[in-house]
């Protein structure tokens, strides 16, 4: 409608986003935080799954596929071939030997510099060795169990680097969590200014602005 030359802009016409992009921000949010939440039990359910067990006494043959940090675990509750195991924490006298399949060359093993242990889905480790290999392949770990009236057997687990499957885990918890937030704000605070903006740019001279249309 027009009073005199100046022209007043009806809620209908007022230009700018929508405030449901308000809502938009919300579910960006609200996504970062399902994200977060699904990523982290993923990660922990998946802790075991590449594991390689042994039983010892006895040897087992390794397939180490990357270069890197791995670790030797006590898995005192396990199951093996269907087969359950069920042992204290720690193997009194056991002796370990890791060597290339290929090559012949032992691997120096070396204890854990920190604590380390999982209980998951019926299986519970805790780290006893730690070793470094260059080249992926086959390696063979051999275990004995020296100590006098020891005779049940028990199992080790080997897997990657546990302090990085814990920070990839953390990082990236953190990473959905704190994106989906930051985006969300962006969002929001960019949909409030553009309506501003819009608002004061309909606005005429003198004339009060429209209340903004849904």
């Amino acid at each position: 409608m027009k009073i005199g030359n100046l022209e007043t802009m009806t809620p209908d016409c007022q230009a700018g986003p929508s405030w449901w992009w308000y809502l938009v921000g919300a579910g960006i949010a609200v996504a970062g935080a399902i994200f977060s939440v699904v990523f982290l039990v993923q990660r922990i359910m998946s802790v075991t799954d590449d594991m390689q067990q042994v039983v010892v006494p006895g040897e087992g043959r390794l397939t180490l596929s990357q270069p890197g940090h791995y670790m030797i675990f006590h898995e005192y509750q396990s199951v093996v071939g269907g087969k359950v195991y069920s042992n204290p924490r720690g193997v009194a006298g056991l002796e370990c030997v890791l060597k290339a399949s290929k090559t012949g060359r032992t691997v120096a093993l070396a204890p854990v510099n920190m604590s380390a242990h999982y209980s998951l889905g019926g299986r519970a480790g805790v780290g006893i060795f730690q070793f470094d290999i260059t080249e992926p392949g086959e390696y063979v770990l051999t275990g004995t169990i020296s100590a006098p009236g020891t005779n049940a057997p028990a199992v080790l687990s080997v897997g990657g680097d546990f302090m990085k499957q814990l920070l990839v885990t953390i990082f990236g918890c953190m990473g959905g969590m704190f994106g989906g937030v930051i985006l969300a704000v962006g969002v929001i605070l960019l949909t409030f200014f553009k309506r501003r903006k819009a608002r004061r740019a309909q606005q005429p001279l003198g004339i009060p602005p429209a209340m903004p249309r849904a």
